[in-house]
């Protein structure tokens, strides 16, 4: 892999049914595992219609197109020069190339520009499997990773990406599996393969080799083997058959803050990030990891906070400000419905039917000014946090970061039930901004719970090194869903 010359490419299409057009084309030579020059993008005006759902993803338009696009002929000459005859490499080969690329180098007449390579996508599902990052979305991989911030949705941001992801994540373990080469690597991501997490059914999200110690799994994957799906029973044959092999090595990721939460959003990667690759972790090691990660998920936790305490009282001003006319144009809304059913009622079943449509217009009425009168209540409520607030809460979200591992709780209904309920109280608190609340779960969460639902608890660290894998895991699921939020608050879409 060194030497050898490749192209990261990324289409943007009008649709995913056929004919598939491509509109914007992007590309990024490679030599081994570093980028090579500078990215090449394209725009391609084939004088097609772009609908607006389509639009909406990737912002482009007939008219942008129009103005800003080349005729495809010329675009793909051009790409077939930075190519040349390089094996191509997409985060979706199927896609890209198969539907898009080849199909409409066919409809033009020109002959397939560069080689098939590789799909990055089931790369990826391999190399980093099992790993809790939610899903394998290029967006979610790199928040995952701390990835420098591309512009989603763009041929040439998916493309860097893509690289980021290749060259600071993938490189290191490709080259710890002995995968020296693209042709190595590409007959790893086209062999057969299943997740070591089960993706469905009763057992979903469990570890299949867990089934050597567990008769019910094993049984359910034999079950599963005979089924009359055909993937099903693949994946359950190929289950069973993998069973006694040793396990991949699991891959721990150490994402540590460059700088100190300062409240505001920033630019850029905010982390850097180490991978470590391990089969059988030492208790020290998993207790540093786990300590890295509430920390982690303390300042994200708390940079949420405060953006949302500053969107909360921009949203209280113009609710003030407008509260009067949305409320008048409501209730009008409401008057017209009533009015209308007021009228039919009163011509097909009489004047007594039609005096119940007055009262429930009445109470209708009444419901909308009340719900107007709480949403005002709850917006005042709502203040801005202060710098002091928010040292406040990092230190209250480090604390609140031991509570996340609800897999010691499976198969206990009511600590399960009880777990559930503390959670929902900690949301409650963060939605409201109640600090106090907070600082008092976090205080002493056995006794919160204790207090308010039932039991004793505890809540503590067991030290297995499996059952701190399952609090680690819990961990990284929980800093991407609070990684999730914070970009939706930022106005960043999910992937």
């Amino acid at each position: 892999m060194m030497d050898t010359e490749w192209v990261i490419i990324d289409v943007e299409t009008d649709g995913i049914t056929a004919p598939i057009h491509v509109i914007e084309v992007a590309a990024q030579r490679m030599c081994g595992w570093d980028k090579a020059g500078e990215v090449f993008v394209r725009l391609i005006d084939h004088g097609i219609d772009i609908s607006n759902n389509i639009s909406r993803i990737h912002g482009y338009t007939r008219e942008i197109l129009e103005r800003d696009g080349l005729p495809p002929l010329d675009v793909y000459e051009e790409l077939r020069e930075y190519v040349d005859e390089a094996p191509l490499v997409a985060y979706n080969l199927n896609f890209d190339w198969d539907k898009a690329l080849y199909p409409e180098w066919e409809r033009l007449g020109i002959p397939p520009i560069g080689t098939r390579g590789m799909c990055a996508l089931m790369l990826a599902r391999r190399l980093l499997d099992p790993l809790p990052a939610g899903n394998f979305k290029l967006q979610t991989l790199r928040r995952y990773f701390g990835l420098p911030d591309r512009a989603a949705h763009s041929a040439d941001g998916d493309v860097l990406t893509l690289a980021d992801l290749m060259t600071e994540v993938l490189q290191s373990i490709a080259i710890q599996r002995g995968l020296g080469s693209l042709r190595d690597l590409v007959d790893f991501s086209e062999g057969e393969w299943f997740p070591t997490r089960i993706p469905f059914g009763k057992y979903k999200g469990r570890n299949f080799r867990e089934a050597l110690d567990d008769k019910d799994l094993k049984s359910w994957l034999a079950w599963l083997s005979e089924s009359s799906n055909e993937r099903s029973q693949k994946m359950g044959n190929w289950y069973l058959s993998n069973l006694h092999t040793s396990s991949p090595k699991q891959i721990i990721v150490d994402l540590e803050e460059k700088e100190s939460f300062d409240g505001e959003s920033r630019e850029g990667p905010a982390l850097q990030t180490d991978l470590t690759a391990w089969t059988d972790p030492e208790l020290e090691q998993l207790k540093q990891m786990i300590s890295s990660s509430r920390d982690r998920l303390a300042n994200i936790e708390t940079e949420y906070l405060s953006l949302k305490s500053k969107i909360d009282q921009v949203r209280s001003k113009v609710f003030q400000g407008l509260a009067p006319l949305y409320e008048k144009r409501d209730r009008l809304i409401l008057k017209i419905q009533y009015c209308k059913m007021y009228i039919e009622v009163l011509l097909g079943e009489g004047e007594g039917e039609a005096k119940n449509v007055e009262e429930e217009f009445g109470e209708a009425d009444q419901k909308k000014k009340q719900e107007y009168k709480e949403t005002a209540q709850a917006l005042t409520n709502k203040r801005e946090i202060t710098k002091e607030e928010e040292i406040r809460l990092k230190k209250i979200w480090k604390q609140l970061a031991r509570v996340y591992h609800p897999d010691k709780f499976m198969g206990d209904p009511d600590k399960e039930e009880a777990y559930n309920q503390l959670m929902a109280e900690i949301n409650q608190a963060k939605e409201y901004n109640d600090i106090s609340k907070m600082e008092e779960i976090a205080s002493d969460p056995e006794a919160y719970l204790a207090q308010k639902v039932f039991g004793s608890f505890d809540l503590k660290d067991d030290g297995k090194v499996i059952d701190l894998q399952k609090v680690w895991t819990a961990l990284q699921d929980q800093i991407l869903f609070a990684m999730e939020g914070l970009e939706q608050l930022r106005g960043k879409p999910r992937p």
